[in-house]
């Protein structure tokens, strides 16, 4: 018995002789030799052949051809829609020895993968013969305008006003865990900020939640008071000068009025 793969060619020869005549499912053949390109479902079956001499039939045989006709399938062909961190299942129709995926060279009747792209399978059976199917499509979230975040620089104690930009919905967290929310929206006071700190930020568009966007505030420390040198007991007439260390732009505030 022979097995060949559908749409791939068939040898078969006879021996010995010089004149044979073959009986098959495809109708009869002349020659020690069938030599097809490709075959398809309809040549399995017997093969016969008579080896003839002067028209008497000197000896026979026969060989049974099975044409394999594999088939695999996708399961779910999708389409997937990925948001961040989220992975599709494949999964192909059982029967086959081994299932390549492409694009990516993944193995296995169930592969997963977070990559977007359009997917085929190519199964192969006990006896060789391969079988590709597909599309399934497989695409990652866009938002519609990616999350964005800006707070100013404050001194120690201020306030901070921060911005976010984005769409959907915006939520404000205190922790990477995003385990306790402190706003919602497009902006949020933070009051009384005394040290460098982050806050962290998502947005929600139906059907995905963005990963956090970490967003740090950064505080000027309060600078030590300015001490003033200078002559205070002056006559009358006599020039004043005070001095602050250049550290400060200072700006003065006399009985005169403000001096810059």
């Amino acid at each position: 018995d022979t097995v060949v793969c559908i749409g791939t060619p068939l040898l078969l020869t006879a021996s010995p002789g010089t004149d044979f005549e073959w009986a098959t499912p495809l109708g009869p053949f002349i020659g020690a030799t069938v030599n097809l390109a490709s075959v398809g479902a309809n040549a399995s079956g017997t093969w016969s052949v008579s080896a003839l001499q002067s028209g008497c039939i000197t000896g026979s045989g026969s060989i049974d051809v099975l044409v394999d006709i594999p088939e695999v399938s996708i399961v779910d062909e999708g389409p997937f829609t990925l948001c961040a961190g989220e992975s599709a299942l494949l999964q192909a129709s059982a029967g086959m020895v081994t299932y390549v995926w492409t694009p990516g060279a993944l193995q296995g009747q169930f592969v997963s993968t977070s990559s977007a792209g359009s997917y085929m399978v190519i199964g192969t059976d006990a006896f060789g013969c391969n079988d590709t199917a597909g599309t399934a499509i497989v695409s990652t979230f866009e938002f519609t305008s990616p999350l964005t975040a800006l707070a100013p620089v404050v001194c120690a104690g201020s306030d901070v006003d921060a911005t976010a930009n984005g769409s959907g919905t915006i939520n404000w967290y205190s922790d990477a865990s995003l385990s306790q929310i402190l706003a919602t929206g497009g902006s949020f006071t933070i009051p009384e900020v005394l040290d460098n700190t982050i806050v962290y930020l998502t947005q929600f568009e139906e059907p995905c939640t963005s990963a956090p966007l970490a967003l740090a505030i950064n505080v000027d420390p309060v600078p030590p008071a300015p001490v003033i040198v200078g002559d205070t007991l002056l006559c009358t007439g006599e020039a004043l000068l005070l001095v602050v260390p250049s550290l400060f732009p200072a700006q003065w505030t006399t009985p005169a009025g403000i001096i810059n």
